[in-house]
């Protein structure tokens, strides 16, 4: 890799106190090698002298800090006044510009998986390349990806991809922005051209406290974005939480300026006197709502038509693990709060000319208070429920277990099988025909974490296998 100065850093609260031929600029000490520059975190704290002495041991030149850490003084080569300074620093160094490459934001509770997923591929249709990074990890196109951890990564690592996207002449970028990015200002330095606001609900309550909190982060992130210029897109049910001038989409009967209405495998939108139909598009009303999202982003942010906007939707197949139908009447996917899973239950209610059958669990060290709810809302809107492990991580699975069933009434009928395997075979056992059976909660991931370890689990291969299995026996 070339080498170039670290005076490239130099702008507005950015001062170089030692200028090199650089290799790098990384985010993790033990990635640093000779000739790397690390960029240091506010999130490092008490961690800080410890990451870069593992860097120095390791080659690097320096650090590139934030004017209110105190790491060794000697190893510091740059810093920034604060978070912004420092993001539109690494904007100059990896090469981002918005006239090349222009971003937008996904935003909400639920949805912002899907709503990439659907817009990235109609932006690639009508543009001819777009790329999304969210919890699909990096999707260059409808075969390319692979599911992460995080949905949104460190400041580093996007301003690193926004740079590479210039440099390959995509043109669009479309980034899911969780609250935890948002509240760690990982996406500061960006310049965003759009964002699409989808939903607020309740998530993440252990890291931002309470559900006000929680939602002031999302607003909050939406408003800068709206006043900094960004065009702002959401769902008319946000209309009271969303910026002056946001544009709605919604139902064909809601007071909206993009409506739309999903039947018979299309998705037919109007606005005012035009109307347009994506062709073959997934079935359901969670499917039909995305592709409004993405519709409106694609007319309101893109400059498409509406009748352009369906062309580029038409054919693309649901987001993996999102809403999708891997065996007859069987669907698997992400739904880990309690209006996901609500609104889960509802669509393939649609579906079913028999019962509705879930597999859900929820996962440990996190917000405690979803989990009543979540067993309330499987106890309302399906027929027979199993309660089993996702993502226990260090809490004890059963305990976990009590408190989703906690939110049950007397008499649902429910059993808690720890397996998830296990409950999976159990539940497509027991289907008759007519019956449709969702299992909830992995999605695409391909892990599952179970204490300190890290199982290999592929929800999608594993419940295909599972259903083979069962026709064979039956």
């Amino acid at each position: 890799m070339r080498s170039r100065p670290l005076a490239h850093l130099k702008g507005p609260g950015v001062k170089v106190l030692r200028d090199a031929p650089v290799r790098r600029i990384v985010a993790r000490a033990q990635e640093a090698r000779p000739g790397d520059v690390l960029f240091l975190g506010p999130r490092a704290g008490a961690r800080a002298s410890g990451f870069v002495r593992e860097a120095m041991r390791r080659g690097a030149l320096g650090v590139f800090a934030l004017a209110d850490q105190a790491p060794q003084a000697q190893f510091v080569c740059a810093y920034a006044q604060n978070l912004e300074a420092a993001g539109r620093a690494l904007a100059r160094w990896f090469g981002g510009t918005p006239e090349m490459t222009r971003l937008v934001a996904i935003v909400g509770t639920d949805g912002k998986t899907s709503v990439a997923w659907f817009l990235r591929a109609a932006l690639a249709r009508a543009f001819g390349r777009a790329w999304a990074r969210g919890t699909l990890g990096l999707v260059q196109d409808l075969r390319r990806w692979h599911a992460r951890p995080n949905t949104t990564p460190g400041i580093v690592e996007l301003h690193a991809l926004w740079g590479k996207a210039v440099r390959q002449r995509v043109p669009w970028l479309v980034l899911e922005v969780s609250s935890h990015a948002i509240a760690q200002q990982r996406t500061a330095g960006l310049v965003f051209a759009g964002c699409i606001f989808t939903s607020l609900g309740r998530d993440h309550l252990d890291a931002h406290g309470d559900l006000a909190s929680y939602w002031a982060c999302k607003k909050g992130f939406v408003a800068r974005l709206r006043e900094a210029g960004a065009r702002v897109v959401a769902h008319v049910r946000l209309a009271a939480h969303a910026p002056a001038r946001t544009v709605f989409y919604g139902g064909m009967h809601e007071p909206a300026a993009l409506q739309a209405e999903g039947r018979d495998g299309a998705v037919r939108l109007r606005m005012g006197r035009h109307e347009a139909v994506v062709a073959r598009a997934p079935k359901g009303a969670i499917h039909a709502e995305n592709i409004a999202a993405a519709a409106l982003a694609l007319v309101h942010i893109a400059g498409l038509s509406l009748a352009q906007a369906a062309f580029a939707l038409a054919d693309v197949p649901p987001p993996p693990g999102r809403m999708e139908e891997v065996a007859p009447g069987v669907f698997v996917d992400y739904a880990h709060t309690p209006e996901a899973l609500r609104r889960a239950l509802v669509d393939v209610r649609g579906f079913a000319r028999g019962r509705v059958f879930v597999v859900f669990g929820c996962g440990g060290e996190r917000d405690r208070g979803k989990r009543p709810e979540m067993g309330a809302m499987a106890a309302a809107l399906a027929d027979r429920i199993w309660i089993t492990n996702d993502n226990p991580r260090r809490e004890d699975p059963q305990a976990i277990a009590r408190e989703i069933v906690a939110g049950m009434p007397a008499g649902a009928c429910v059993k808690v099988q720890l397996d998830r395997k296990r409950a999976i075979a159990e539940a497509l056992a027991a289907m008759a025909p007519g019956d449709v059976l969702l299992v909830a909660g992995k999605g695409a991931e391909t892990e599952m974490e179970i204490g300190d370890a890290r199982i290999p689990w592929d929800e999608r291969a594993i419940v295909r296998t599972l259903a083979k299995e069962v026709r064979r026996a039956a």
